[in-house]
C-alpha cells in the first residue's frame, strides 16, 4: 500500500488515535533531490470502538511528480479520513525539507 493508517490505543482502549504514515514518494525532476516523501502537516484523532477499524479508510490525493523548487512546509496534497464512507478528517501533506531546483546544465546533464 501506498498509504498506512496505523490505528493504536489510547485512554485505555476507550478510543482510538489515527497516525498517519505515507509511503509513495513524489518524483522531483527539477530537484536536487529525486524523490520526496510527503509529512502529515498534523496528527488525527477520532473516537473509535476497537471492533470498528476496518470502517476506517483513507484516499490519498497526490501528484506523481511535482517540477521546480519545494520549501519545508509546502502543501503538497492530502488525505481524506474516512468513517464508514463519510468524510470525518482531511489532512495535509507537506514537504519536510527544501528541496532546491537543480541548475541549468546539471538539468541538461543528467
Amino acid at each position: 500500500a501506498l498509504l498506512r493508517l496505523q490505528v493504536r490505543q489510547i485512554e485505555q482502549g476507550r478510543f482510538r488515535q489515527a497516525l498517519i504514515t505515507v509511503k509513495k514518494d513524489i518524483a522531483l525532476p527539477d530537484g536536487k533531490q529525486k524523490t520526496l516523501k510527503p509529512v502529515a502537516a498534523s496528527g488525527f484523532s477520532y473516537p473509535l470502538a476497537r471492533d470498528k477499524k476496518k470502517l476506517l479508510t483513507k484516499n490519498l490525493e497526490l501528484p506523481d511528480q511535482i517540477k521546480g523548487e519545494i520549501k519545508q512546509g509546502q502543501r503538497l496534497g492530502e488525505m481524506q479520513i474516512r468513517y464508514n464512507n463519510e468524510v470525518v478528517g482531511t489532512v495535509d501533506l507537506v514537504s519536510p525539507v527544501d528541496v532546491a531546483k537543480r541548475g541549468f546544465f546539471s538539468r541538461i546533464f543528467k
